[in-house]
């Protein structure tokens, strides 16, 4: 598998919950390693990806804690610097197709990769203003504003998902196909 649709696979790992019994199917580990795997494959085409790479390791470890379904580490300040690992990977990543289009002249690909990473700035930061309660939830006294902030940040994250998994995100790098 390419190292974009692996990124694109890890993060939708990431971003749904599928849940029995309330134990998480597919832990979000998984998807941390996923994306981890496509970055490190793409790390030689551009210096972005190798920190991006960096940070979804780290979203891995900040994930174990998942493992144990009756244990709750760190509740707001864990969601919180997940939030910043996710923003990290997605900016990165981003910055680094945003290289490789701008070197091949591929405007369509480097303007997609800029709306996203500028999106997903906002949407970290919208996020992280807001601040989470220590049961998980989005503060309601915040209401429209956080309601703005879950949408724009799940619209920023289904994009760059897309965006990885879509054809469009390969294209040709001194005349090769860059995977």
């Amino acid at each position: 598998m390419i190292g974009w649709k692996l990124v694109g696979w890890g993060m939708l790992v990431v971003l749904v919950d599928l849940k029995f019994e309330n134990v998480d199917l597919i832990v979000d580990v998984v998807g941390w390693l996923l994306a981890y795997a496509g970055l490190r494959k793409l790390w030689r085409l551009d210096r972005a990806f190798r920190p991006a790479a960096g940070f979804a390791s780290l979203g891995a470890v900040a994930s174990l804690p998942e493992l144990v379904p009756s244990y709750d580490f760190g509740g707001w300040l864990r969601e919180g610097l997940l939030t910043l690992i996710w923003g990290a990977v997605v900016i990165l990543t981003c910055t680094g197709l945003m290289r490789l289009a701008d070197r091949v002249r591929d405007e369509r690909v480097e303007s997609r990769a800029r709306w996203i990473r500028s999106a997903q700035v906002i949407a970290v930061a919208l996020a992280l203003a807001i601040g989470w309660q220590s049961d998980g939830e989005l503060d309601s006294g915040f209401g429209l504003l956080a309601v703005l902030a879950v949408v724009f940040g799940f619209g920023t994250a289904v994009a760059f998902i897309l965006a990885m998994l879509s054809r469009n995100s390969v294209t040709t790098f001194r005349g090769a196909t860059i995977t």
